[in-house]
């Protein structure tokens, strides 16, 4: 009875889940779910623990709507250096239109110089794309947004980019 109530327990908690193996109750088979099973779909950035976020590659892409953008995918890539230069570094996110239009195999390049250190934790940092395309886009600005949050949890958070039409 207690090995039954034990492996119910175990089970509702979503952690490991606990069946009986065959007549004999005091034999359980037991299993965990993989991670994808308990998270759910990962974060556009995928986040890297304390040791490696430094130097990694962040690999953002968006895809829009047909109408808008005829199915091109945005690719946005951001280069962190080494620790020693973190703070005064400048980030590069290139994007590459693959249109219909004359900007076929045009780069967009936006470079972030990161602020001092004293204020660089809390900056708002903003991108503004000029379209080049055809129709009714040919002026529209795309604003992209990054907050990076407090000392604590920056190494770990997030990224958030915001797009308005």
């Amino acid at each position: 009875m207690q090995i039954k109530t034990c492996a119910t327990l175990l089970c509702l908690s979503g952690t490991i889940l606990a069946a009986p193996v065959g007549k004999n109750a005091n034999i359980v088979q037991v299993r965990t779910p993989n991670a994808d099973a308990i998270t759910g779909p990962t974060d556009a950035q995928m986040k890297r623990d304390d040791a490696e976020v430094l130097t990694t590659d962040y690999i953002y892409t968006q895809k829009r709507d047909d109408a808008d953008v005829l199915t091109t995918d945005y690719i946005y890539t951001q280069k962190k250096r080494d620790d020693a230069d973190v703070l005064t570094t400048d980030y590069i996110y290139t994007q590459k239109k693959r249109d219909d239009a004359d900007v076929l195999t045009t780069d967009y390049i936006y470079t972030q110089k990161k602020r001092d250190d004293a204020d660089v934790l809390t900056t708002d940092y903003i991108y503004t794309q000029k379209k080049r395309d055809d129709a009714d886009v040919l002026t529209t600005d795309y604003i992209y947004t990054q907050k990076k949050r407090d000392d604590a949890d920056v190494l770990t958070t997030d990224y958030i980019y915001t797009q308005k039409n």
